[in-house]
């Protein structure tokens, strides 16, 4: 049976850090970023309808609130989407484990018994005996 492997524990434990620790803990500032955005798109337009046509600021208020409807729409699906793509990586770190494996196997299971040129290389002592 083979085991996990170090290099499988460092993907994993990659895997696990940038899907259940940075994505989530992005939220924050994706939110900050949006609302920056948000703020800085209404202050344009209203300084522009005031240079442009001041005559219609008083419907500003209502732009003002669908903006404001849009943007809290955008702010649920980005939490939506970070939030299940957190998720969707618990179900598949699993799999992921258990298709490296069975293809990891095969080829370490060839490697091991890997002798010649190439072995006296890296090993020049190598007790395995030439071809």
């Amino acid at each position: 049976m083979l085991r996990a492997v170090p290099l499988l524990q460092l993907v994993l434990e990659e895997w696990h850090k940038v899907f259940r620790i940075e994505i989530p803990s992005a939220e924050v500032p994706i939110m900050r970023g949006i609302e920056e955005v948000g703020q800085q798109y209404l202050e344009e337009l209203k300084d522009q309808i005031e240079m442009a046509a001041p005559n219609i600021m008083p419907s500003f208020e209502e732009i003002e609130q669908t903006i404001d409807g849009i943007m809290k729409e955008m702010r649920d699906k980005v939490h939506a989407a970070l939030k299940a793509l957190s998720e969707c990586s618990s179900e598949v770190h699993p799999q992921f484990l258990g298709l490296i494996r069975s293809q990891l196997a095969p080829i370490f299971e060839e490697s091991r018994e890997f002798t010649g040129m190439c072995c006296r290389l890296y090993k020049p002592n190598c007790p395995i005996p030439r071809d």
